[in-house]
């Protein structure tokens, strides 16, 4: 639950966390709160908002357009924190302001925030000429496209991914050496080191752009450094064995192994 917007033209930080406190002692049970600060608009420095998201439960930033790098600059601010990306990301042909979106924007913006690690954000569509502020949002053109985003994470997107651009040309997640998911733009081929996989691993390819959810086969895929060649020029997602969610004990530690869990990426 969010404090609101446009705080910093009515509240301070110390009344922010005044009203946490309050909310989390008088609720019934534990809640994740928070509240939008003015900042960051661009860019990757988010160390003016820290003080501000430490003492809430998840971290909030009025994002304008946000790219991949300023999501993995969020998350990393308050480290351990999920992150909500709180401006409203809209479709409003007719404002002209250069921080709406348009439909592959917001596809786009979907793989970006997730491949980071992550980040909630609020999206709508408003084509229809909605100058007097109705604020409806319509469904997308395209939903296919949507659903396809949310059909490839379904099952995938899971607490112990890392996030991992070494491992390619693109943008990378992994989960230990047993699942990998690798991301390109405007490619017909992704590179993708696998030389620390746990033997060889089944792979599939989705197309981003494509009118359905459709796994194309990519065979066994050996612990190699290699280039997967595509179908056609698109954006490509690549699914490499099986993400798997690490069984996690009360003490905060997953089975067979000592390090301590965290569901944030690094």
């Amino acid at each position: 639950m969010g404090y609101g917007f446009d705080l910093d033209e009515w509240v301070t930080e110390s009344k922010l966390h005044a009203w946490n406190s309050y909310m989390q002692d008088h609720l019934g049970w534990h809640h994740y709160l928070g509240g939008r600060p003015e900042g960051p608009n661009s860019g990757t420095d988010h160390s003016p908002w820290v003080s501000w998201n430490e003492s809430m439960e998840y971290s909030s930033y009025e994002h304008h357009r946000p790219t991949y790098d300023v999501y993995v600059a969020a998350l990393q601010a308050v480290p351990g924190k999920p992150v909500l990306s709180e401006d409203r990301f809209r479709i409003r042909p007719w404002s002209g302001r250069a921080k709406d979106y348009n439909e592959e924007k917001t596809r786009r913006g979907l793989w970006h925030s997730t491949m980071a690690g992550g980040v909630a954000n609020i999206w709508g569509d408003l084509t229809d000429d909605d100058e007097a502020g109705t604020g409806i949002s319509r469904p997308y053109p395209n939903k296919a496209q949507i659903a396809i985003y949310a059909d490839f994470w379904k099952d995938r997107f899971i607490s112990t991914l890392v996030r991992d651009n070494s491992l390619t040309d693109g943008f990378a997640v992994r989960s230990g050496k047993g699942g990998y998911v690798f991301y390109q733009e405007d490619t017909d081929s992704i590179q993708m080191d696998l030389t620390d996989m746990e033997g060889s691993l089944t792979a599939v390819a989705v197309d981003a752009k494509g009118s359905a959810y459709v796994e194309i086969p990519l065979g066994l895929l050996s612990a190699t450094l290699q280039t997967q060649e595509l179908p056609h020029v698109s954006d490509w997602a690549v699914a490499v064995g099986k993400l798997i969610e690490a069984t996690i004990f009360a003490d905060g530690f997953e089975s067979g192994d000592t390090s301590v869990w965290s569901p944030a990426m690094p």
